[in-house]
Protein backbone atom coordinates (compact mmCIF):
# COMPACT_ATOMS: atom_id res chain seq x y z
CA UNK A 1 0.00 0.00 0.00
CA UNK A 2 1.02 3.46 -0.32
CA UNK A 3 0.54 6.17 2.36
CA UNK A 4 -0.27 10.09 1.70
CA UNK A 5 -0.05 13.16 3.16
CA UNK A 6 -1.41 16.61 1.53
CA UNK A 7 -0.64 20.03 1.78
CA UNK A 8 -3.14 23.11 2.85
CA UNK A 9 -4.82 22.72 -0.47
CA UNK A 10 -5.14 19.20 -0.20
CA UNK A 11 -3.17 18.11 -2.95
CA UNK A 12 -0.73 15.46 -2.61
CA UNK A 13 2.53 16.30 -0.62
CA UNK A 14 4.29 13.39 -0.66
CA UNK A 15 3.76 9.41 -1.57
CA UNK A 16 5.81 6.75 0.80
CA UNK A 17 5.52 3.03 -0.64
CA UNK A 18 5.63 0.07 2.05
CA UNK A 19 9.05 -0.21 -0.21
CA UNK A 20 10.69 2.60 1.14
CA UNK A 21 10.74 4.34 -2.18
CA UNK A 22 9.20 8.14 -1.80
CA UNK A 23 7.83 10.75 -4.03
CA UNK A 24 7.76 14.35 -3.35
CA UNK A 25 5.20 17.15 -5.08
CA UNK A 26 5.87 20.76 -5.38
CA UNK A 27 3.05 23.25 -6.82
CA UNK A 28 2.77 26.63 -8.22
CA UNK A 29 0.55 29.52 -7.18
CA UNK A 30 -1.81 28.00 -9.48
CA UNK A 31 -2.00 24.85 -8.07
CA UNK A 32 0.05 23.05 -10.89
CA UNK A 33 2.16 20.56 -10.25
CA UNK A 34 5.97 21.79 -11.26
CA UNK A 35 8.26 19.16 -9.64
CA UNK A 36 8.23 15.41 -8.59
CA UNK A 37 11.13 14.14 -7.12
CA UNK A 38 11.03 10.00 -6.74
CA UNK A 39 13.31 8.78 -3.91
CA UNK A 40 14.99 5.33 -2.91
CA UNK A 41 14.48 3.82 0.29
CA UNK A 42 17.68 5.00 1.00
CA UNK A 43 16.68 8.56 -0.05
CA UNK A 44 18.39 8.53 -3.35
CA UNK A 45 16.58 10.14 -6.27
CA UNK A 46 15.36 7.48 -8.82
CA UNK A 47 14.18 10.47 -10.67
CA UNK A 48 12.81 13.52 -11.05
CA UNK A 49 10.05 15.61 -13.07
CA UNK A 50 10.14 19.50 -13.24
CA UNK A 51 6.91 21.04 -15.60
CA UNK A 52 6.02 24.14 -16.82
CA UNK A 53 2.82 25.66 -18.65
CA UNK A 54 1.89 27.87 -21.02
CA UNK A 55 -0.83 29.95 -20.29
CA UNK A 56 -4.02 28.01 -21.28
CA UNK A 57 -2.41 25.18 -18.94
CA UNK A 58 -0.99 22.98 -21.13
CA UNK A 59 2.19 21.28 -20.11
CA UNK A 60 5.30 22.68 -22.45
CA UNK A 61 7.99 20.73 -21.37
CA UNK A 62 9.14 18.04 -18.86
CA UNK A 63 12.57 17.66 -17.18
CA UNK A 64 13.81 14.70 -15.77
CA UNK A 65 17.36 12.80 -15.48
CA UNK A 66 16.85 11.87 -19.21
CA UNK A 67 16.84 15.47 -20.52
CA UNK A 68 13.59 17.89 -21.18
CA UNK A 69 10.57 16.72 -23.99
CA UNK A 70 9.12 19.95 -25.22
CA UNK A 71 5.91 20.17 -26.46
CA UNK A 72 3.94 22.59 -28.74
CA UNK A 73 -0.19 22.69 -29.75
CA UNK A 74 -2.40 24.48 -32.15
CA UNK A 75 -5.59 26.85 -31.51
CA UNK A 76 -7.54 24.05 -30.61
CA UNK A 77 -4.87 22.36 -28.59
CA UNK A 78 -4.43 19.62 -30.78
CA UNK A 79 -0.50 18.31 -30.05
CA UNK A 80 1.78 19.51 -32.81
CA UNK A 81 5.29 18.74 -31.87
CA UNK A 82 6.68 17.09 -29.61
CA UNK A 83 10.81 17.00 -29.04
CA UNK A 84 12.17 14.38 -26.98
CA UNK A 85 15.57 14.84 -25.23
CA UNK A 86 17.35 13.13 -27.69
CA UNK A 87 16.41 15.49 -30.06
CA UNK A 88 14.03 13.23 -31.85
CA UNK A 89 11.29 15.70 -33.56
CA UNK A 90 7.58 14.30 -33.96
CA UNK A 91 5.07 16.05 -35.90
CA UNK A 92 1.66 15.88 -36.30
CA UNK A 93 -1.29 17.31 -38.32
CA UNK A 94 -4.73 16.54 -38.43
CA UNK A 95 -8.13 17.39 -40.69
CA UNK A 96 -10.75 19.64 -39.29
CA UNK A 97 -12.48 16.66 -37.36
CA UNK A 98 -9.60 15.94 -35.42
CA UNK A 99 -8.16 12.52 -37.71
CA UNK A 100 -4.45 12.66 -37.64
CA UNK A 101 -3.09 13.39 -40.91
CA UNK A 102 0.43 12.84 -40.90
CA UNK A 103 3.45 12.13 -38.29
CA UNK A 104 6.32 13.40 -39.45
CA UNK A 105 9.33 12.05 -37.38
CA UNK A 106 12.92 13.70 -37.44
CA UNK A 107 15.66 12.14 -35.86
CA UNK A 108 19.63 12.22 -36.50
CA UNK A 109 19.03 14.70 -39.64
CA UNK A 110 16.42 11.30 -41.42
CA UNK A 111 12.79 12.09 -41.70
CA UNK A 112 10.26 9.56 -42.05
CA UNK A 113 6.35 10.66 -42.78
CA UNK A 114 3.83 8.52 -42.31
CA UNK A 115 0.22 9.60 -43.61
CA UNK A 116 -3.39 8.36 -43.18
CA UNK A 117 -6.32 8.55 -44.92
CA UNK A 118 -10.21 8.29 -43.53
CA UNK A 119 -13.38 8.01 -45.11
CA UNK A 120 -16.51 10.23 -44.30
CA UNK A 121 -17.13 8.64 -40.99
CA UNK A 122 -14.01 9.17 -39.69
CA UNK A 123 -12.76 5.13 -40.21
CA UNK A 124 -8.90 5.31 -40.80
CA UNK A 125 -8.95 3.54 -44.12
CA UNK A 126 -5.50 3.86 -45.20
CA UNK A 127 -1.75 4.30 -43.61
CA UNK A 128 0.75 4.66 -46.53
CA UNK A 129 -1.49 3.05 -48.72
CA UNK A 130 -2.00 -0.06 -46.67
CA UNK A 131 -5.51 -0.90 -46.04
CA UNK A 132 -7.32 -0.89 -43.26
CA UNK A 133 -11.19 -2.24 -43.28
CA UNK A 134 -13.99 -2.07 -40.82
CA UNK A 135 -17.33 -4.21 -39.65
CA UNK A 136 -20.88 -2.58 -40.73
CA UNK A 137 -20.72 -1.47 -37.17
CA UNK A 138 -17.42 0.68 -37.36
CA UNK A 139 -15.07 -2.33 -35.59
CA UNK A 140 -11.39 -2.35 -37.63
CA UNK A 141 -11.30 -5.84 -38.65
CA UNK A 142 -7.74 -5.48 -40.52
CA UNK A 143 -5.07 -3.17 -40.61
CA UNK A 144 -2.36 -5.21 -42.56
CA UNK A 145 -0.13 -6.90 -39.99
CA UNK A 146 -3.61 -7.83 -37.38
CA UNK A 147 -7.01 -9.14 -37.84
CA UNK A 148 -9.82 -8.27 -35.19
CA UNK A 149 -12.89 -9.93 -34.37
CA UNK A 150 -15.76 -8.92 -31.68
CA UNK A 151 -19.10 -9.99 -30.38
CA UNK A 152 -22.09 -8.81 -31.09
CA UNK A 153 -21.56 -5.85 -28.44
CA UNK A 154 -18.79 -4.56 -29.82
CA UNK A 155 -16.31 -5.65 -27.67
CA UNK A 156 -12.85 -7.40 -28.98
CA UNK A 157 -13.12 -10.97 -28.47
CA UNK A 158 -9.69 -11.69 -31.06
CA UNK A 159 -6.59 -10.58 -32.76
CA UNK A 160 -4.53 -12.17 -34.51
CA UNK A 161 -1.53 -11.61 -35.94
CA UNK A 162 0.29 -14.76 -38.08
CA UNK A 163 0.29 -17.89 -36.17
CA UNK A 164 -0.25 -16.15 -32.94
CA UNK A 165 -3.83 -15.57 -31.71
CA UNK A 166 -5.12 -13.76 -27.84
CA UNK A 167 -8.83 -13.96 -27.09
CA UNK A 168 -10.89 -11.93 -24.80
CA UNK A 169 -13.95 -12.82 -22.69
CA UNK A 170 -16.48 -10.25 -21.03
CA UNK A 171 -19.18 -10.28 -18.27
CA UNK A 172 -22.40 -8.58 -18.50
CA UNK A 173 -21.25 -5.29 -17.65
CA UNK A 174 -18.65 -5.21 -20.23
CA UNK A 175 -15.82 -5.96 -18.31
CA UNK A 176 -12.80 -8.32 -19.36
CA UNK A 177 -13.28 -11.36 -17.65
CA UNK A 178 -10.20 -13.53 -19.22
CA UNK A 179 -7.63 -13.41 -21.79
CA UNK A 180 -6.42 -16.41 -23.58
CA UNK A 181 -2.87 -16.60 -25.35
CA UNK A 182 -0.67 -19.64 -26.53
CA UNK A 183 0.28 -19.96 -22.49
CA UNK A 184 -2.27 -20.50 -21.21
CA UNK A 185 -5.90 -18.31 -19.68
CA UNK A 186 -5.95 -15.82 -17.40
CA UNK A 187 -8.75 -14.92 -15.51
CA UNK A 188 -9.48 -10.97 -14.55
CA UNK A 189 -11.41 -10.73 -10.66
CA UNK A 190 -12.41 -6.90 -10.02
CA UNK A 191 -12.75 -4.81 -7.16
CA UNK A 192 -15.87 -2.02 -6.44
CA UNK A 193 -13.81 0.70 -8.62
CA UNK A 194 -13.27 -1.89 -11.77
CA UNK A 195 -9.95 -2.35 -10.69
CA UNK A 196 -8.54 -5.63 -11.48
CA UNK A 197 -7.66 -6.50 -7.81
CA UNK A 198 -6.00 -10.50 -8.22
CA UNK A 199 -5.99 -12.92 -11.31
CA UNK A 200 -5.92 -16.25 -11.42
CA UNK A 201 -5.31 -19.48 -14.36
CA UNK A 202 -7.10 -21.84 -15.16
CA UNK A 203 -6.87 -23.72 -12.00
CA UNK A 204 -8.28 -21.47 -9.77
CA UNK A 205 -5.23 -20.65 -8.30
CA UNK A 206 -4.18 -16.57 -7.52
CA UNK A 207 -1.24 -15.47 -10.10
CA UNK A 208 -1.32 -12.11 -9.47
CA UNK A 209 -3.07 -9.75 -7.29
CA UNK A 210 -2.53 -5.53 -7.40
CA UNK A 211 -3.79 -2.36 -5.14
CA UNK A 212 -4.98 1.00 -6.24
CA UNK A 213 -4.93 4.53 -4.28
CA UNK A 214 -7.95 6.26 -3.64
CA UNK A 215 -7.57 7.85 -7.45
CA UNK A 216 -7.90 4.22 -9.04
CA UNK A 217 -3.73 4.40 -9.75
CA UNK A 218 -1.60 1.66 -9.14
CA UNK A 219 0.36 1.59 -6.52
CA UNK A 220 1.75 -2.42 -5.92
CA UNK A 221 1.16 -5.89 -7.74
CA UNK A 222 2.19 -9.08 -5.77
CA UNK A 223 3.55 -11.76 -8.24
CA UNK A 224 4.91 -14.96 -7.92
CA UNK A 225 6.13 -14.74 -4.28
CA UNK A 226 7.38 -10.86 -4.72
CA UNK A 227 6.12 -7.52 -4.50
CA UNK A 228 6.57 -5.07 -6.79
CA UNK A 229 5.64 -0.83 -6.67
CA UNK A 230 4.74 1.06 -9.45
CA UNK A 231 6.54 4.69 -9.42
CA UNK A 232 4.58 7.09 -11.11
CA UNK A 233 4.97 10.47 -12.95
CA UNK A 234 3.14 13.32 -12.25
CA UNK A 235 0.40 12.05 -15.25
CA UNK A 236 -0.12 8.63 -14.11
CA UNK A 237 2.49 7.06 -16.21
CA UNK A 238 4.49 3.98 -14.53
CA UNK A 239 8.13 5.00 -15.02
CA UNK A 240 9.76 2.36 -12.99
CA UNK A 241 9.15 -0.86 -11.05
CA UNK A 242 10.70 -1.02 -7.76
CA UNK A 243 11.21 -4.37 -5.65
CA UNK A 244 10.36 -4.87 -1.71
CA UNK A 245 13.55 -3.44 -0.83
CA UNK A 246 13.06 -0.59 -3.30
CA UNK A 247 15.61 -1.64 -6.08
CA UNK A 248 14.66 -0.59 -9.72
CA UNK A 249 13.95 -3.57 -11.86
CA UNK A 250 12.61 -2.14 -14.78
CA UNK A 251 12.09 1.53 -16.26
CA UNK A 252 9.57 2.68 -19.14
CA UNK A 253 9.47 5.59 -21.02
CA UNK A 254 6.50 6.89 -23.63
CA UNK A 255 5.71 9.56 -26.20
CA UNK A 256 2.66 11.95 -25.80
CA UNK A 257 0.16 8.94 -27.22
CA UNK A 258 1.87 6.58 -24.92
CA UNK A 259 3.64 4.42 -27.51
CA UNK A 260 6.64 2.76 -25.63
CA UNK A 261 10.20 4.57 -26.67
CA UNK A 262 12.47 2.81 -24.09
CA UNK A 263 12.45 -0.45 -21.84
CA UNK A 264 15.03 -1.65 -18.94
CA UNK A 265 14.57 -4.58 -17.40
CA UNK A 266 12.69 -7.70 -18.22
CA UNK A 267 9.77 -7.45 -16.13
CA UNK A 268 7.13 -6.30 -18.28
CA UNK A 269 4.50 -4.36 -16.22
CA UNK A 270 1.07 -4.90 -16.77
CA UNK A 271 0.17 -1.01 -15.65
CA UNK A 272 2.28 1.40 -18.00
CA UNK A 273 1.05 5.12 -19.97
CA UNK A 274 -1.63 6.90 -17.95
CA UNK A 275 -1.81 3.77 -15.52
CA UNK A 276 -3.66 1.81 -18.56
CA UNK A 277 -3.71 -1.65 -18.27
CA UNK A 278 -1.82 -2.53 -21.58
CA UNK A 279 -1.42 -5.77 -23.40
CA UNK A 280 2.06 -6.97 -24.30
CA UNK A 281 0.92 -9.20 -26.36
CA UNK A 282 -1.35 -7.17 -28.93
CA UNK A 283 0.33 -4.10 -28.54
CA UNK A 284 -3.23 -1.92 -26.97
CA UNK A 285 -4.26 -0.55 -23.76
CA UNK A 286 -7.25 -1.64 -22.63
CA UNK A 287 -9.29 1.07 -21.19
CA UNK A 288 -12.67 -1.08 -20.37
CA UNK A 289 -15.16 -0.28 -22.80
CA UNK A 290 -12.38 -0.14 -25.67
CA UNK A 291 -9.25 -1.14 -26.81
CA UNK A 292 -6.63 2.12 -27.66
CA UNK A 293 -3.87 1.49 -30.36
CA UNK A 294 -1.01 4.06 -29.41
CA UNK A 295 0.62 3.69 -32.83
CA UNK A 296 -2.46 4.95 -34.09
CA UNK A 297 -3.42 7.27 -31.48
CA UNK A 298 -6.91 6.01 -31.82
CA UNK A 299 -9.12 3.61 -30.99
CA UNK A 300 -10.13 0.13 -32.52
CA UNK A 301 -14.03 0.86 -32.05
CA UNK A 302 -16.29 3.98 -31.87
CA UNK A 303 -17.17 5.90 -29.09
CA UNK A 304 -20.77 4.95 -27.99
CA UNK A 305 -20.88 8.85 -26.06
CA UNK A 306 -22.07 11.48 -28.50
CA UNK A 307 -19.85 14.05 -27.93
CA UNK A 308 -20.54 17.68 -26.97
CA UNK A 309 -21.37 20.13 -30.34
CA UNK A 310 -19.72 22.99 -28.25
CA UNK A 311 -16.27 20.67 -28.68
CA UNK A 312 -16.21 19.68 -32.20
CA UNK A 313 -13.53 17.49 -31.45
CA UNK A 314 -15.43 15.12 -29.40
CA UNK A 315 -17.82 14.39 -31.68
CA UNK A 316 -14.97 11.95 -33.45
CA UNK A 317 -15.71 8.82 -32.57
CA UNK A 318 -12.45 7.62 -32.80
CA UNK A 319 -9.87 9.69 -31.59
CA UNK A 320 -7.62 9.82 -28.08
CA UNK A 321 -8.32 12.65 -25.78
CA UNK A 322 -9.14 15.16 -28.64
CA UNK A 323 -5.01 15.13 -29.80
CA UNK A 324 -4.13 16.37 -26.39
CA UNK A 325 -2.97 13.28 -24.85
CA UNK A 326 -0.51 15.66 -22.66
CA UNK A 327 -3.53 17.05 -20.86
CA UNK A 328 -5.77 14.61 -21.30
CA UNK A 329 -6.51 10.92 -19.97
CA UNK A 330 -9.60 8.28 -20.99
CA UNK A 331 -9.83 5.79 -18.12
CA UNK A 332 -12.70 3.82 -18.96
CA UNK A 333 -13.01 4.62 -22.88
CA UNK A 334 -16.22 7.09 -23.09
CA UNK A 335 -15.28 10.52 -22.61
CA UNK A 336 -11.69 11.77 -21.99
CA UNK A 337 -10.85 13.53 -18.96
CA UNK A 338 -8.91 16.79 -18.25
CA UNK A 339 -5.88 16.52 -16.14
CA UNK A 340 -6.59 18.34 -12.60
CA UNK A 341 -3.86 21.21 -13.54
CA UNK A 342 -6.68 22.75 -15.81
CA UNK A 343 -9.81 21.14 -15.00
CA UNK A 344 -9.30 22.37 -10.94
CA UNK A 345 -8.83 26.12 -12.35
CA UNK A 346 -12.56 25.61 -14.35
CA UNK A 347 -13.95 24.21 -11.18
CA UNK A 348 -12.95 27.02 -9.37
CA UNK A 349 -14.82 29.63 -11.40
CA UNK A 350 -17.56 27.44 -11.94
CA UNK A 351 -17.77 26.90 -7.93
CA UNK A 352 -17.54 31.27 -7.61
CA UNK A 353 -20.32 31.08 -10.42
CA UNK A 354 -22.88 28.44 -9.06
CA UNK A 355 -22.60 29.78 -5.14
CA UNK A 356 -23.08 33.22 -6.50
CA UNK A 357 -26.53 32.32 -7.76
CA UNK A 358 -26.57 30.28 -4.28
CA UNK A 359 -25.99 32.99 -2.28
CA UNK A 360 -27.34 36.11 -4.01
CA UNK A 361 -30.64 34.06 -5.27
CA UNK A 362 -31.01 31.32 -2.64
CA UNK A 363 -35.07 30.88 -3.03
CA UNK A 364 -35.04 31.48 -6.93
CA UNK A 365 -32.72 28.23 -6.86
CA UNK A 366 -33.29 26.31 -3.92
CA UNK A 367 -35.66 24.10 -5.59
CA UNK A 368 -33.72 22.88 -8.28
CA UNK A 369 -31.84 20.84 -6.39
CA UNK A 370 -34.69 19.01 -5.02
CA UNK A 371 -34.98 17.46 -8.56
CA UNK A 372 -32.58 14.70 -10.75
CA UNK A 373 -29.61 15.97 -12.57
CA UNK A 374 -31.52 16.72 -15.68
CA UNK A 375 -34.15 19.58 -14.02
CA UNK A 376 -30.80 20.78 -12.18
CA UNK A 377 -29.52 21.66 -15.17
CA UNK A 378 -32.64 22.77 -16.72
CA UNK A 379 -33.32 25.14 -13.93
CA UNK A 380 -29.81 26.84 -14.25
CA UNK A 381 -30.54 27.29 -17.69
CA UNK A 382 -34.06 28.87 -17.23
CA UNK A 383 -31.77 30.76 -14.70
CA UNK A 384 -29.94 32.04 -17.67
CA UNK A 385 -26.61 31.16 -16.47
CA UNK A 386 -24.17 31.00 -19.30
CA UNK A 387 -24.47 28.37 -21.03
CA UNK A 388 -20.13 27.77 -20.71
CA UNK A 389 -21.62 27.07 -17.19
CA UNK A 390 -23.67 24.92 -18.48
CA UNK A 391 -21.24 22.96 -20.90
CA UNK A 392 -19.12 22.64 -18.18
CA UNK A 393 -21.07 21.40 -15.76
CA UNK A 394 -21.81 18.59 -18.01
CA UNK A 395 -18.07 18.03 -19.25
CA UNK A 396 -17.15 17.89 -15.59
CA UNK A 397 -19.70 15.84 -14.27
CA UNK A 398 -18.15 12.90 -16.31
CA UNK A 399 -15.00 12.75 -14.25
CA UNK A 400 -14.70 11.30 -10.78
CA UNK A 401 -13.65 14.63 -9.32
CA UNK A 402 -16.04 16.94 -10.59
CA UNK A 403 -18.62 14.35 -9.85
CA UNK A 404 -17.27 14.70 -5.74
CA UNK A 405 -17.54 18.60 -6.04
CA UNK A 406 -20.30 18.56 -7.45
CA UNK A 407 -21.98 16.07 -4.44
CA UNK A 408 -20.26 18.27 -2.01
CA UNK A 409 -21.72 20.95 -3.55
CA UNK A 410 -25.23 20.34 -3.54
CA UNK A 411 -25.13 17.75 -0.43
CA UNK A 412 -23.79 21.26 1.83
CA UNK A 413 -26.57 23.18 0.50
CA UNK A 414 -29.32 20.59 0.93
CA UNK A 415 -27.69 20.39 4.53
CA UNK A 416 -28.36 24.25 4.95
CA UNK A 417 -31.82 24.03 4.25
CA UNK A 418 -32.33 21.03 6.77
CA UNK A 419 -32.65 22.69 9.99
CA UNK A 420 -35.85 25.26 9.35
CA UNK A 421 -34.18 27.09 6.85
CA UNK A 422 -36.23 25.50 3.69
CA UNK A 423 -39.51 26.43 5.62
CA UNK A 424 -38.38 29.98 5.83
CA UNK A 425 -38.02 29.96 1.99
CA UNK A 426 -41.77 29.31 1.48
CA UNK A 427 -42.74 31.35 3.86
CA UNK A 428 -40.96 34.52 1.66
CA UNK A 429 -42.00 33.34 -1.50
CA UNK A 430 -45.40 33.39 -0.63
CA UNK A 431 -45.47 36.56 0.93
CA UNK A 432 -43.14 38.74 -0.85
CA UNK A 433 -42.59 39.85 -4.18
CA UNK A 434 -38.89 39.57 -3.72
CA UNK A 435 -38.14 36.77 -1.37
CA UNK A 436 -34.76 36.35 -2.19
CA UNK A 437 -34.05 40.28 -1.05
CA UNK A 438 -36.43 39.58 2.29
CA UNK A 439 -34.84 35.96 3.10
CA UNK A 440 -31.17 37.38 2.74
CA UNK A 441 -32.33 40.53 5.32
CA UNK A 442 -33.61 37.85 8.01
CA UNK A 443 -31.39 36.39 10.84
CA UNK A 444 -31.83 32.83 9.24
CA UNK A 445 -30.67 34.36 5.88
CA UNK A 446 -27.76 35.79 7.31
CA UNK A 447 -27.26 32.41 8.94
CA UNK A 448 -27.18 30.73 5.20
CA UNK A 449 -25.36 32.96 3.63
CA UNK A 450 -22.42 32.35 6.56
CA UNK A 451 -22.50 28.73 6.11
CA UNK A 452 -22.88 28.98 2.39
CA UNK A 453 -19.60 30.75 2.08
CA UNK A 454 -18.03 28.59 4.24
CA UNK A 455 -18.75 25.99 2.56
CA UNK A 456 -18.04 27.77 -0.89
CA UNK A 457 -14.24 27.67 0.72
CA UNK A 458 -14.16 24.87 1.90
CA UNK A 459 -14.61 23.37 -1.97
CA UNK A 460 -12.20 25.76 -3.03
CA UNK A 461 -9.61 24.68 -0.91
CA UNK A 462 -10.63 20.89 -1.77
CA UNK A 463 -10.06 21.91 -5.56
CA UNK A 464 -6.64 23.11 -4.28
Amino acid sequence: MAAFTYNENDQIASRKNNDGTLSLFAYNGAGDLVKQTIYDKYGNPIDSFSYTYDTKGNITSITSKSGTTTYEYDELDQLIKETAPDGTITEYTYDAAGNRTSKKVTRDGSTTTTTYTYDDVDQLTAVNGQAYTYDKNGNLTNDGSKTYAYDAENRLTRVQSGSDTVQFAYRADGMRTSMTTSTGTTYFHYDENKNVSFETNTSGQVVASYTFDGENRPVSMTKDGQTYYFQLNGQGDVIALTDANGNVVATYAYDAYGRITSHTGTFKSPYLYRGYRYDWETGLYYLQSRYYNPDMGRFLTRDTDSGEEMEPLTLNKYIYAVNNPVMNVDSDGNFYKTLKGYAKRVMRWLVNVIFREFIMKPVTVALSFFFPWLRTYRALRALRTPILVKHTIIKLSRTSFGRRVWRSIKAGFIGVFYGGIGVSFVTAANRYLNPDRYFLRTRVGRIYVSRMTRLKNRVLRMIG
